[in-house]
């Protein structure tokens, strides 16, 4: 919801109190600094995002709560990539996707090969990118995860983007920015008007 509608300062507001009140629930401490640390790489809160990733991490590993771990090594993988470090981002995207196996979570191992995809790309193999963003969008179709499938379709275009194919690009925007309404997400609207720029 506040990822949604853009409402950072609400949600950083209750879900620091949410931190603070949980001292008797070590998987709810866990929940919440994963929500938190989301929120935070959003208002490009690097350094707070990854401690309470880190944190969730170790608490989720020690109560064997595979599908937090799962979210927190993604978060991580995002936070590498989005500072230039794409081995460590791969490294975290494979290990969430072993863990998401685990649980057989069919569609964050889809959602993290969506990331492991824009690994590829910024490394320069757009093609094969390109392929494996076409098999995680219809995985995540046949799973009936439309808004996932949104966002495989926003990495369809940046990866056309890449590949100088601007048509294609704009159709995977605009695909992108109708599964965004559906959920009233403005904040990914914004995002993907800016790509049509």
């Amino acid at each position: 919801y506040w990822l949604m509608r853009g409402r950072f300062a609400e949600s950083l507001e209750w879900l620091n109190q949410a931190i603070e009140l949980s001292t008797s629930s070590l998987e709810g401490r866990a929940a919440a600094l994963l929500g938190r640390s989301r929120i935070r790489v959003r208002v490009v809160d690097y350094a707070g995002a990854r401690r309470d990733a880190n944190e969730c991490l170790r608490i989720s590993r020690r109560l064997g709560l595979t599908m937090l771990v799962s979210r927190a090594l993604n978060v991580l993988g995002v936070l590498s990539g989005i500072q230039g470090n794409l081995k460590a981002a791969e490294r975290y995207y494979i290990e969430t996707v072993a863990a998401a196996e685990q649980v057989d979570d069919r569609i964050w191992i889809a959602r993290t090969r969506n990331n492991l995809a824009l690994v590829r790309s910024g490394r320069g193999d757009h093609e094969a990118a390109r392929i494996e963003l076409e098999e995680v969008e219809a995985i995540l179709a046949a799973e009936g995860d439309p808004y996932g499938a949104g966002v495989t379709m926003d990495s369809l275009g940046q990866v056309s983007l890449k590949m100088k194919n601007f048509t294609a690009a704009r159709d995977y925007y605009l695909r992108a920015i109708a599964i965004s309404r559906e959920f009233d997400d403005s904040m990914n609207i914004a995002n993907l008007v800016e790509g049509l720029g």
